[in-house]
């Protein structure tokens, strides 16, 4: 199972009990006990991504084979912005089963979660919406939310 996961690079340490409750959940009600299951990031080293590649994250899949497929931002070749929507693409590009996109502020905040969740749902990809919910960004928005394809 490849599961692409985009975020929010400024998702809340004291929150990554979120990612884990909707990235675990998904991985234990959806893949068979002896299924390897592939996270594809864009290895960002602070928010979601962050969390994802960490030890601890990889110890909460119950004994499930876990690898991390990362495709980094080639800061060096473009300005910011369009280094991000290329790796955005290579992440699309090498397929998933299903893609999550975690965002903080609501999703008119996180622009290149938005590019990629939108580019995986171009692809075919099904796109699972999860919103930060905590009082420092916005206590209003329901979590986790499905978007219907």
């Amino acid at each position: 199972m490849r599961i692409l996961v985009t975020g929010s690079n400024v998702w809340p340490k004291e929150d990554f009990n979120q990612i884990e409750f909707v990235l675990k959940n998904y991985v234990m009600a959806h893949s068979k006990p002896d299924e390897v299951i592939t996270f594809v990031t864009s290895n960002c080293p602070t928010g979601v991504d962050a969390y994802v590649s960490s030890e601890e994250f990889r110890a909460l899949m119950l004994g499930r084979q876990v690898n991390e497929e990362t495709h980094e931002v080639e800061w060096n070749s473009r300005d910011g912005a369009w280094a991000a929507i290329e790796c955005n693409d290579r992440m699309v590009d090498s397929g998933a089963d299903i893609c999550f996109a975690f965002t903080c502020g609501g999703r008119m905040k996180s622009r290149r979660t938005r590019h990629c969740a939108r580019s995986a749902k171009e692809a075919g990809i099904h796109v699972i919406w999860v919103n930060h919910v905590g009082p420092e960004l916005d206590d209003t928005i329901p979590s986790p939310r499905r978007e219907v394809a």
